[in-house]
């Protein structure tokens, strides 16, 4: 290893790609039968991580699992135990077997979690070269020919065998990945739809006020209005359009902005359901099926927006691709093959190691999660958005990251050591695949310099082209790319957003005085401003101390997990090459010896110098970090900070609820309960 704590040695192909990316880097039985015959033994542990060989992962704590069934016994009749709460059973797992254990699960490959940021750090970087993780296969699935049951479809021609980057993996995913991640890094591009964002945020303040009861409280519903919000935010950059989803004067029930949302629902809750129980491999569920009627709504309102956009090109030559046609499919479906949205339709929709020509965008710039993920999202999702930039080797950022949300520094501890990693001996099959990865590793130099080079034309592009226009005429990338790409920011977007939001909203009603304190930055720096600028949102510290720590204490994002490329040992631990990790970053945010006070909602510990700031680099990372950083954190952040200004600004908000509002599994960890918050104007 290197000074860092890499494992890119001096003589490494990929050290100077290394250099380049770290500067910008800102469970019937008896319960006795259920235990493990090893439980974990820290001392013991720790004395074979300081020699050089490790354990085996044979030895791995965990529950004892059975053929076929795996762990599912034990996990069922587990008294912490709660399918919509599954954090919780990992938490109890954790105490009993340490901060290292296996989980084997039916269908599932080998799974071991971590809940260290020291093995978090050793897995990101072991596998940054080409970061896999389980894809979202029933997207892929309906998305393919004869969609999820088989049969002939109208939509079947339309993805021409494109899944996506939600969807794909290795070449497939990074050959989309890297080209549609440039705009989407540009801050000229996403500042370019803040007066739209900052439009769509007082129209929910104006809809607020249409909402709540004579005591100032909303219905039930509002988590229903967060989703309508997300959506119509989105659709100004995604679809370039709005959607009018925040109109007052929609009729109640016949609109089809209200279809656009119950369909929108259906999606999330379906790819959801899918995505954990995938009897659909065998047979046409009813998930499955709800999944892609939902899909093939939004393609339609997706083709309408790209045609729109290339009839606009076509309108103004000189904004046109230089390169027209290329990236293109051969066969590409009719121009002005529109569905009108608001029609029933049924049937089908859509759907070798990795040449990672790496762009340094995946470690700043800002992209979905949803997050996932607006991604993204996360979870662990390509979805998100930001305003901010990265820092060397960190996940905190100043002025606009891929994959962080602060203007922020903080004093910290030495960094932890990130483990370490090896190989067994060298087979002729290993030799090929580091034959494969030095070449990854020069494409990767070759590619960060390029960006550098290019950065200009592309901020210069961004600031006269919307995204769909720029991504048409980005020869790269196909009709078909720039659909499933626009689909993927929506399934991600919404979920993970709104999501995020309302846990923002929730904790400040709780946390009056943190909202006090909020309400006087706003104050002083937006003031009665009609219009929101970069400027405005850049200079707001606290609003994004209150938006980290709200991630930490309320994360959407489930976790980061890995297949791994290589063994690699964590925890002392050696685990094999083709293994699952997970990273249960919900477990980190709540330990106490890695955040101090860690029950407490106190954004200041994401301001400099504070005593409480997290103990290492790589435990706060709600956006993922490396190549799968989410891809629409900039444009996240940029949503998010519009709307809490705009309700900061005009109301107090409080929580008067007799139960408290927790997380529960969906697409995205989600609240438990409505938010029936109480908004109080201020003036």
């Amino acid at each position: 290893m290197d000074r860092t704590g890499s494992s890119v040695s001096s003589g490494s192909p990929y050290f100077e790609a290394y250099n380049l990316m770290e500067e910008n880097a800102d469970v019937i039985f008896d319960p006795e039968d259920m235990l493990s015959e090893r439980v974990y033994d820290s001392e013991a542990t720790q004395e074979y991580g300081s020699l050089l060989t490790p354990r085996p992962a044979s030895q791995l704590p965990g529950p004892r699992s059975w053929p076929i069934v795996g762990c599912l016994p034990y996990m069922l009749r587990h008294k912490a135990f709660d399918p919509q709460r599954v954090y919780l059973f990992w938490a109890a797992v954790r105490r009993e077997f340490g901060p290292i254990f296996r989980k084997d699960m039916p269908g599932h490959p080998h799974l071991v979690f971590i809940t260290q940021p020291e093995d978090l750090e050793t897995l990101l970087r072991s596998t940054v070269y080409n970061p896999l993780r389980p894809g979202m296969a029933s997207l892929k699935k309906i998305r393919s020919r004869g969609g999820a049951d088989g049969n002939t479809h109208l939509h079947d021609h339309i993805f021409q065998g494109r899944a996506g980057i939600l969807a794909e993996q290795e070449d497939e995913w990074w050959r989309v990945r890297r080209v549609v991640q440039r705009p989407l890094t540009s801050g000229a591009l996403v500042s370019r739809y803040l007066p739209q964002m900052d439009d769509v945020a007082k129209e929910f303040v104006a809809r607020i006020r249409v909402l709540r009861d004579e005591n100032g409280e909303v219905p039930d519903s509002f988590n229903t209005e967060l989703y309508r919000w997300a959506l119509e935010s989105l659709g100004t950059i995604a679809l370039d359009r709005r959607l009018g989803l925040l109109n007052n004067e929609n009729p109640p029930t016949t609109s089809q902005s209200l279809r656009l949302i119950h369909l929108a629902k259906q999606l999330l809750t379906a790819l959801h359901e899918t995505e954990n129980v995938k009897l659909w491999q065998y047979f046409p569920t009813d998930s499955i099926r709800k999944l892609q009627e939902a899909h093939q709504v939004f393609t339609d309102v997706a083709l309408e927006a790209i045609t729109d956009a290339e009839q606009l090109l076509a309108s103004r030559p000189d904004r046109l691709n230089p390169n027209p046609g290329a990236g293109s499919s051969s066969c590409p479906f009719h121009p002005h093959h529109v569905i009108d949205p608001g029609r029933e339709r049924g049937g089908g929709g859509g759907g070798g190691e990795m040449r990672m020509k790496r762009n340094r965008e995946d470690r700043i710039g800002g992209g979905g999660g949803g997050g996932g993920g607006g991604g993204g999202g996360g979870g662990g999702g390509e979805g998100g958005g930001g305003v901010m930039r990265k820092k060397r080797n960190r996940e905190d950022v100043r002025g606009g990251g891929e994959d962080s949300s602060s203007g922020w520094e903080t004093t910290r501890e030495e960094k932890g050591k990130g483990g370490w990693e090896t190989t067994r001996e060298k087979g002729e099959g290993m030799d090929r695949c580091e034959a494969r990865e030095e070449e990854r590793g020069r494409d990767w130099t070759v590619d960060l310099k390029a960006r550098r080079s290019t950065r200009g034309v592309v901020e210069e592009e961004s600031e006269t082209s919307s995204l769909l226009e720029t991504l048409l005429k980005t020869p790269d990338l196909s009709r078909e790319d720039v659909l499933t790409f626009i689909l993927d920011m929506i399934a991600t977007g919404i979920d993970t957003t709104s999501h995020a939001v309302g846990n923002v909203l929730y904790l400040l009603a709780k946390h009056p005085g943190v909202q006090r304190k909020l309400q006087r930055e706003i104050d002083a720096v937006v003031g009665n401003c009609e219009r929101l600028s970069p400027d405005h949102l850049n200079s707001l510290p606290y609003l994004k101390a209150v938006f980290r720590e709200s991630l930490r204490v309320m994360p959407v994002n489930v976790g980061i997990v890995r297949k791994l490329t290589r063994d690699t040992v964590l925890g002392g631990y050696l685990v094999p090459r083709g293994w699952e990790v997970v990273a249960a970053t919900m477990l980190m945010n709540h330990e106490e010896s890695i955040f101090p006070r860690a029950d407490e909602f106190l954004p200041g510990r994401f301001l400099r110098g504070s005593l409480c700031s997290p103990r290492h680099n790589f435990a706060f990372l709600p956006f993922s970090y490396g190549p799968r950083m989410c891809i629409g954190r900039r444009i996240a952040y940029q949503e998010i900070f519009c709307l809490v200004v705009r309700v900061m600004s005009e109301f107090n908000v409080e929580y008067h609820g007799r139960e408290e509002v927790h997380l529960i599994n969906r697409l995205s960890y989600g609240p438990s309960r409505p938010l029936t918050l109480t908004f109080r104007d201020r003036r």
